[in-house]
C-alpha cells in the first residue's frame, strides 16, 4: 500500500470537483474511458475525487473542475517555469554526488577513554580522517597494518567504509596471567599493611615474626637460604602469609532523597548536518527549564543499508524535570552508607578475604546532615612473590 501511493505521488495525480445534475453519469463515463477514480468524497456541491495526473486527457465529455494537482509531474512543470529553482536543483545534486565520495564522519568501535587518542592519531596516519576521498584510501588490509603498526595493546583492528561514515573497530588485548616459574628465585613481601597473624615457611628463610605491624612492600620470607658455614644460595620462596588488616570509610550524607519526576514538557532543538558542517534551525539552544535532561537523536539519509551519504538531521531535546525532596529514617541512611562502603572496600581486597569485625558509628553534623564512618577488619593472605634480580651464590668460609 505504501509503495502504490508512492508511485502515484511520482506520477502525479490531481482532485477533481464534479458538480450540476449528472455527477453519477460523469463519475460512469470515468470510469469507462479507462481513467481510476479514487477517494471519492461526497461534498454539499458535488462529489471530490482523485485520478492520476496522465488520466486526465481521458476525460473527454466530462464535466469537472480541477482543484489541484500534485506529485512530481507537478514539480517538473514548477521547475521548468523557475529556471533558478532548477539550476539549485542541479547544483545541490552535484554537490551530494560529489560530497558522497569523501569520508565526513569517524567513529571508533571497542577503543577505551585511555587509547582513543592513540587510535586517532593512527587512524589518521592511514588515510581515515574527515574530508578524505574515499577513492584516494588504501585498501583495506593496508589500512589495517597501518593502524597495528602505529599503536600499542592492539590485538585486532578493521575499517568498515558505510557510504560517508568510516568505522573504526578495533579490539583491545586482555594481559594474559602471569605465568611464575617455580625455579625463578624470589622473595615474599607484603602486598599490604597489616599485622602478621601466622607466617608458614614452606621454602626460604623466615624473617617476619607474628604480632608484629608490617608495611606494604616488606619482607616476610627471604629467598635467601644461608648454612653454618656461610655457603647458600637464593631459592625461590614459598609459604603462607596471613596477616590482619584495617580498612576506613567515612562519608557525609544528607537526611534527604532527591529523585526526579518529570513535567511531561520537552523542548526540541534541531541541526541540519551536511557533511563535515553543522547548520542550526534555532536561534538559542537554551531552554527556560531550571531541572532538565539532555537526549540526541540523529536522522541521517541512507542510500540503501548503512550507505549514508553525509546528510541529516540532529534532534536535541530537553526535557524538564522537578526534584522531589523526601526524608529518610537515620537508620536507613546508616545502613545504606554501610553498604556503599562496604563495597568500595571490597573491591581492594586480597582473595581469600576473611572478615574478622565490623563497626560503624555516625555523627550528627547539623539538623540535614550525618557522618558516617565504617571500620572493618580483614584476615587476608598478604604474601607476594617479588622476583629477586641479581641471583647470588654464596660460597663456604675458608680459613
Amino acid at each position: 500500500m505504501l509503495l502504490t501511493k508512492f508511485f502515484q505521488f511520482i506520477k502525479g495525480y490531481v482532485i477533481l470537483k464534479l458538480s450540476g445534475n449528472n455527477i453519477e453519469k460523469d463519475l460512469e463515463k470515468i470510469r469507462k474511458s479507462g481513467a481510476v477514480p479514487r477517494n471519492i468524497k461526497p461534498v454539499e456541491d458535488g462529489v471530490i475525487l482523485t485520478v492520476d495526473q496522465r488520466d486526465c486527457r481521458l476525460l473527454d465529455g466530462v464535466e469537472y473542475s480541477r482543484i489541484a494537482g500534485f506529485g512530481g509531474a507537478f514539480f517538473l512543470e514548477k521547475v521548468k517555469r523557475h529556471p533558478v529553482l532548477l539550476a539549485g536543483l542541479v547544483m545541490g545534486f552535484i554537490v551530494l554526488f560529489l560530497g558522497s565520495g569523501f569520508i565526513w564522519t569517524v567513529e571508533y568501535d571497542g577503543v577505551s577513554q585511555e587509547n582513543i587518542q592513540m587510535v586517532e592519531s593512527a587512524a589518521k596516519l592511514a588515510g581515515i580522517k574527515v574530508g578524505m576521498p574515499k577513492a584516494k584510501l588504501d585498501e583495506p588490509l593496508e589500512i589495517k597494518n597501518t593502524i597495528l603498526a602505529h599503536t600499542d595493546g592492539i590485538s585486532w583492528c578493521w575499517v568498515y567504509i558505510k557510504g560517508t561514515r568510516a568505522i573504526v573497530s578495533v579490539r583491545e588485548n586482555i594481559l594474559p596471567p602471569q605465568i611464575v616459574d617455580p625455579d625463578t628465585p624470589c622473595n615474599i613481601v607484603a602486598a599490604k599493611d597489616a599485622v602478621v597473624t601466622e607466617i608458614i615457611t614452606k621454602r626460604g628463610t623466615c624473617v617476619a615474626e607474628n604480632n608484629r605491624m608490617v608495611s606494604c612492600g616488606e619482607l616476610l620470607i627471604s629467598g635467601n637460604v644461608r648454612f653454618g658455614d656461610g655457603s647458600g644460595y637464593d631459592v625461590h620462596a614459598s609459604g603462607i602469609c596471613k596477616g590482619k588488616t584495617t580498612y576506613e570509610r567515612e562519608g557525609i550524607y544528607k537526611l534527604y532523597l532527591n529523585h526526579k519526576k518529570y513535567t511531561g514538557r520537552k523542548r526540541n532543538f534541531f541541526k541540519l548536518k551536511i557533511f563535515s558542517f553543522e547548520l542550526p534551525l534555532y536561534k538559542n539552544a537554551e531552554s527556560d527549564f531550571k531541572f532538565y535532561d539532555t537526549m540526541e537523536k540523529k536522522y541521517e539519509i541512507s542510500m540503501g543499508y548503512e550507505n549514508y551519504i553525509g546528510i541529516g538531521l540532529e534532534k536535541i531535546s530537553h526535557i524538564e524535570y522537578n526534584i522531589i525532596r523526601e526524608p529518610i529514617q537515620r537508620e536507613v541512611l546508616v545502613e545504606f552508607a554501610k553498604n556503599e562502603m562496604e563495597a568500595d572496600i571490597a573491591g581492594e581486597l586480597l582473595p581469600g578475604a576473611l572478615k574478622l569485625s565490623e563497626d560503624v558509628a555516625c555523627s550528627v553534623i547539623d539538623e540535614e546532615t550525618v557522618s558516617v564512618k565504617l571500620t572493618m577488619e580483614f584476615e587476608e593472605q598478604i604474601g607476594a612473590e617479588n622476583f629477586i634480580e641479581e641471583v647470588t651464590i654464596f660460597e663456604p668460609k675458608t680459613d
